[in-house]
């Protein structure tokens, strides 16, 4: 790899905020009730910290995925015949009671139509969809790669973007071990990530498989003593690299060998 490629590929990585300071400015700014884009490298993990803000505030977490979704997710009309108007159906993933407090989250917003992008403006915006109100409780998110990602992200409608705080994350190690030991993380895995941090987050965009959080944990962490030993190395190469795989594997025949 050249040295342009290796600086290039660096640089996917280094913006934003690190996961615990991404956490602390959610938690502020859910208090305004303020439209937060978070925006980021696939795989680390910008949607489950949203997910564990709303459980440290102790309030409710719709998440919804925007890329799948079409103009009439948003509400269908059904007619009045009577007065010759229609009004329009709330989906049910809508929050309607008028007392709640929750985070609204629009996964991959990023990938989302410009005809959806003009909903969701609509909505931090208006705080209504078709004329039901957001309750005042809720805040409203929406995570995202970056273009540069080639992850499926398009530009953005330049309304959406002057009504929205955009936070970048970037891929931290401590932080990333943290979360680790508390959520059932194999320990061969954390120590691998310790024993070589650079392995923790590589995701280049030309390559089909990259060793990032995600897939270091759904990926290897998750299938370890899953599938048969003789076939590890292909499933783990093929969640994070055959680079990062044969040296895991290398780490974990070490691991197995030692005494309990």
């Amino acid at each position: 790899m050249s040295k342009t490629k290796l600086t290039n590929t660096a640089a996917l990585h280094e913006d934003g905020m690190r996961s615990a300071a991404l956490a602390d400015a959610l938690i502020s700014l859910f208090e305004i009730k303020r439209y937060v884009h978070i925006k980021g490298p696939p795989g680390i993990g910008k949607t489950s910290i949203v997910r564990q803000v709303a459980e440290s505030l102790e309030v409710n977490y719709i998440e919804v995925h925007g890329p799948t979704m079409v103009v009439e997710d948003f509400g269908i009309p059904f007619p009045h015949h009577e007065t010759n108007t229609f009004d329009f159906y709330s989906p049910g993933w809508w929050p309607s009671d008028p007392h709640s407090k929750g985070i609204l989250c629009f996964d991959d917003a990023a990938q989302m139509s410009t005809d959806l992008q003009k909903v969701l403006a609509n909505i931090v915006q208006a705080r209504n969809l078709h004329g039901k109100p957001l309750p005042d409780g809720w805040m409203v998110v929406s995570t995202g790669n970056r273009m540069q990602d080639r992850a499926g992200a398009i530009r953005q409608l330049s309304h959406l973007d002057n009504r929205r705080t955009v936070l970048g994350l970037r891929t931290d190690f401590t932080d990333w071990t943290d979360w680790a030991m508390n959520n059932n993380v194999r320990p061969e895995v954390i120590a691998f990530v310790h024993f070589n941090p650079g392995r923790l987050n590589e995701f280049d965009p030309n390559a089909e498989s990259n060793a990032t959080p995600r897939s270091w944990v759904e990926g290897v962490s998750q299938i370890i003593d899953v599938v048969p030993k003789h076939v590890e190395f292909e499933c783990f190469a093929g969640a994070v690299g055959q680079g990062a795989a044969t040296e895991f594997m290398g780490f974990l025949r070490h691991c197995r060998e030692l005494p309990d």
